[in-house]
């Protein structure tokens, strides 16, 4: 049996299989000994896919972060941003990368009564008014009901 189908089995049959260091630790209830054994047998093939499987999650987390957190309004984009992400992933050409790449450059923003809206921030009015029209614009409907819903959650930015 492959490594993939043994940690799918073991998932399933309620073990823990995590690395710790150079170590493969296995727990769980008794009944899935039996399955333990194998991994432990197979950990040469075990470790390179956990290994993976938490660089991935890593990335997907960095993803989510907020590229400015010394700004002030990161609490807000930290939520906007992983909002986002659910929603269309790290897709360059969606909502993501376009509020991911308007917030690297220093996009702020701005409770205004109904949600929160985008303000130029650290970019010059013009240089925001090209990047909103190439960027932002195409992603308009899923944009403003993200806004929308952030910033009805409370806290303001």
């Amino acid at each position: 049996m492959d490594g993939v189908t043994l940690l799918v089995q073991a998932r399933a049959a309620g073990l823990d299989v995590h690395a710790d260091g150079d170590r493969l630790v296995v727990r769980g209830p008794k009944s899935a000994e039996p399955l333990a054994r194998q991994l432990l047998a197979a950990k040469v093939e075990i470790m390179p896919l956990l290994a993976a499987a938490a660089a991935e999650r890593a990335a997907e987390g960095n993803y989510r972060a907020d590229p400015r957190p010394e700004l002030p309004d990161h609490a807000a984009w930290t939520l906007l941003l992983a909002r986002a992400y659910a929603l269309d992933g790290h897709d360059p050409g969606g909502v993501y990368g376009a509020l991911h790449g308007m917030r690297c450059l220093g996009a702020r923003l701005a409770d205004d009564g109904h949600g929160w809206r985008l303000l130029p921030g650290e970019l010059a009015s013009a240089e925001y008014g090209e990047m909103r029209e190439r960027w932002l614009l195409p992603q308009r409907d899923a944009l403003t009901r993200l806004l929308g819903e952030v910033g009805g959650e409370g806290g303001a930015p």
